[in-house]
């Protein structure tokens, strides 16, 4: 089992194999949401614990239903 996300790869190997190869325009926005998917380029959140206090900073997901990072647990809901 491969150790690298979805999201490495592309921002691995994305930019060489993009040079070579012409992305169709849902190809693109594929691409585009997997790299930047949690991550600072779409923005962040924060939520604050009612009990303590504390101050929680998470990235935001792009949604994309091809994400794996923000579709496992689509996947996981639909499975139960």
């Amino acid at each position: 089992m491969s150790k690298h996300t979805i999201q490495e790869i592309f921002q691995a190997y994305g930019p060489e194999y993009i040079k070579q190869h012409k992305l169709s325009k849902e190809q693109w926005k594929v691409y585009n949401a997997i790299t930047k998917c949690k991550t600072e380029q779409l923005g962040v959140h924060t939520m604050t614990c009612q009990d303590c206090g504390e101050v929680f900073t998470s990235f935001n997901s792009c949604r994309n239903r091809h994400c794996p990072m923000c579709q496992s647990y689509q996947k996981e809901k639909w499975i139960h």
